[in-house]
């Protein structure tokens, strides 16, 4: 049987230090759900929840390839991406791509976290019809 409290699909990421992470996430609204401790106190593991998914934490270890953060890129729908973006800079984030309207009708920005791993705040600013997109898709290509 299913935990019903989390989705069919929760992302594990592997971090450096898991207590500096927790604290990072929960400055862009997630909120801490369950913390693990291993030997010795030290937060192992943890499980964080944003609007309804779970992103949960581990503490790289031996096992971990390097670089922790792989290929991967983390889409957050957020209800005011301008105030997420003024957040992201008082804290002083690296900014991998800069906030911008989207031709498929949202407005985003991507941040890198502590350890790398990218993650894109978007919220939807106008509807756009597939035509639309596709005309903009072709003119990017020339």
């Amino acid at each position: 049987m299913a935990d019903e409290k989390f989705p069919a699909i929760s992302p594990i990421l592997e971090v450096v230090d898991l207590d500096k992470t927790i604290a990072f996430y929960e400055k862009f609204g997630f909120k801490t759900d369950m913390k693990m401790p291993g030997p010795g106190g030290k937060t192992v593991h943890a499980a964080m929840m944003y609007n309804g998914s779970c992103l949960m934490l581990e503490t790289a270890d031996e096992t971990t390839v390097r670089p922790v953060c792989g290929g991967v890129v983390f889409y957050i729908d957020v209800p005011n991406v301008e105030d997420t973006f003024k957040q992201a800079s008082k804290l002083g984030v690296k900014v991998v791509q800069p906030l911008a309207d989207k031709f498929w009708g949202r407005r985003d920005f991507t941040i890198a976290d502590l350890d790398g791993y990218k993650i894109t705040f978007s919220q939807h600013v106008k509807d756009v019809t597939p035509e639309d997109m596709k005309k903009a898709m072709m003119a990017m290509a020339h």
